[in-house]
């Protein structure tokens, strides 16, 4: 019966042993039994051993272990233990197999699968509502719960994956528990969220003017982003994108026009929209024309010019327009051009070389455009201008008089270069040209400007005045008798004079005192009037008479009279 007693009082041992633990955090576990049945439990924590014969604790007896060894026991070591009861009954050993935990679990963050991201700096650069998962791992008594931390926040059980929208610097923490309350040391990762794409420009360095550039100018292109940029692609003229590294140099592209496309990628592939830049490379300088603008004219083998000769400079550009012309005289200094320069001071040869420069710079060679030029000789002084009266003309007073038949000439003479024209007004009339000498038929006062130009365009000039006088003077005639009687012949009523009477004729002038008088008897001879007319016949007599001033003004008159003795 005693073995029998011992022998169900080992069984009771090996299945009704109760186990107490003390634990390091609430709600944990000290032992845990997984679904198939495997015990688990902390090397860490201390188990005591009771026995008894049925399942309820209270009624169970603490063992203790021979010399006070194993209260309470501890593992050694993680992994398969093994509890071991020698039957001496059934003169075998009976094994009770446990597992010892004491590994906590292993945590890991990291985004999902089909999210952009990049590792830089310890950071992982994700773009907006990037999806971040934490996975956790335990070999032994397994996962119990996870739980996380943003930014220093309370941490939260993690039981979802976690989802950042806005732009900012994220920092990550977590860590896990396993069924035994095993916890591990939290892990942490560094999230940059950029939901943002970079923003980039272009700069030209080198010549621009209004989208025109040089074959030496560059084009830099230039991103910003906050967290970082990972590319700029760009395209000329439709090409394939090619990735950005260097400053485009226009010089590698043909003169006309071009059109640049770009944009900017940041480290999570946020893509800028796309730029445009359209431009014109210009790589042919300005052309250039030199003229020497001025009057001449040859005189026998001599040139003359007048001293207003210049020098007149053009350019022409085919797209960027020019911007400066500059010229050298007989090899002195380069100056600017800016107005035809005058060139009365060089004698004998110039020798003129130019260039230009467009408004990106491209600069025409001035050993390209070297002319010489044989200078005349100067002529500065117009022509000696005067005038003459051709005809009758006398001076009264301060006044020069001519008659209507006197003749104005205007003459000049030019000893160098030689006379071209002469023009002249009169009373501020309208200007003509001089041709041939002229008269002035009407009564008056006349006022002449006269302008004389020589070959090369130098001019001087003469101002003077004259009067017309076209009056005739007036004739007198006496008789030194009355007449005695009249006759009538034809209608016409004749005065009758006798045989002894006296003509005497005589004339006035309203200017001239230079009078002629003349008269003729019947159409006879004409003679000259010195004294009286006497002695005459009697007849039927016509007396003509006609007076002449200094100015060939010319009077006429008649006189009908009959003698009887």
């Amino acid at each position: 019966m005693i073995s029998k007693s011992i022998k169900i009082f080992a069984i009771t041992l090996l299945t009704g042993f109760s186990v107490q633990a003390f634990s390091q955090e609430e709600n944990t576990n000290n032992f845990y039994k997984d679904s198939t049945g495997q015990l688990f439990v902390s090397p860490k924590t201390p188990v005591l051993l009771y026995m008894g014969t049925s399942n309820d604790p209270s009624k169970s007896v603490l063992l203790h272990g021979l010399n006070g060894k194993g209260n309470p026991l501890y593992w050694n070591g993680n992994g398969p233990q093994v509890m071991t009861h020698l039957n001496l009954y059934l003169g075998r050993k009976i094994k009770f197999e446990l597992y010892a935990d004491g590994i906590p679990p292993q945590t890991k963050i990291d985004v999902a699968s089909n999210v952009s991201n990049r590792v830089l700096n310890n950071a992982i650069y994700v773009g907006g509502g990037a999806v971040i998962e934490i996975t956790a791992t335990d070999d032994e008594s397994g996962l119990k719960s996870t739980y996380y931390s943003v930014n220093n926040k309370p941490y939260t059980k993690y039981t979802e994956p976690i989802t950042f929208e806005i732009d900012g610097i994220y920092e990550l923490k977590a860590y896990s528990t396993d069924e035994l309350g095993n916890k591990e040391e939290e892990v942490s990762r560094k999230f940059i969220v950029d939901a943002t794409p970079p923003t980039s420009t272009k700069e030209i360095k080198g010549d621009e003017y209004n989208d025109i550039l040089s074959g030496k100018s560059t084009i830099w292109l230039n991103a910003n982003d906050q967290f970082g940029v990972k590319e700029i692609l760009y395209s000329i003229d439709s090409l394939d994108y090619q990735k950005y590294s260097v400053p485009l140099q226009t010089a590698r592209l043909k003169q006309g026009d071009h059109v640049l496309h770009w944009y900017a990628i940041d480290l999570v592939n946020n893509k800028e929209p796309e730029n445009e830049y359209k431009f014109y490379v210009d790589k042919t300088p300005p052309i250039v024309v030199e003229d020497i603008d001025g009057n001449t004219f040859m005189v026998g083998d001599r040139e003359y010019s007048s001293g207003r000769s210049q020098l007149k400079i053009m350019a022409v550009d085919n797209k960027a327009g020019v911007k400066a012309i500059y010229y050298s005289l007989n090899s002195k200094e380069f100056k600017t051009y800016d107005k035809p320069v005058i060139l009365s001071d060089i004698i004998g040869t110039l020798k003129v070389k130019t260039y230009a420069v467009d408004n990106v710079n491209n600069r025409s060679q001035s050993g390209a455009n070297a002319e010489s030029f044989t200078m005349p000789t100067i002529d500065i002084t117009g022509p000696d201008v005067n005038y003459k009266i051709i005809g009758p003309s006398e001076k009264l007073r301060d006044t020069l008089w001519i008659g209507p038949t006197t003749k104005i000439q205007l003459t000049a003479f030019d000893k160098e270069a030689g006379l071209n024209h002469i023009d002249y007004s009169i009373n501020q009339n309208e200007e003509k040209e001089y041709i041939e000498p002229f008269v002035i038929t009407d009564n008056g006062f006349y006022s002449f400007n006269c302008t004389a130009y020589d070959n090369v365009e130098n001019v001087n000039f003469l101002k003077f005045d004259i009067a017309v006088d076209n009056i005739p003077p007036e004739i007198y005639i006496h008789f030194s008798t009355q007449p005695f009687k009249y006759a009538v012949q034809e209608g016409e009523s004749i005065p009758v004079f006798p045989s002894n009477v006296r003509i005497f004729l005589a004339a006035t002038d309203n200017l001239s005192a230079n009078l002629t008088l003349d008269y003729s008897i019947n159409n006879g001879k004409k003679q000259t009037y010195v004294k009286p007319i006497s002695n005459l016949k009697a007849g039927l007599y016509t007396v003509t008479i006609t007076a002449t001033d200094g100015l060939k003004n010319i009077a006429e008159t008649s006189k009908k009279f009959i003698i009887e003795h």
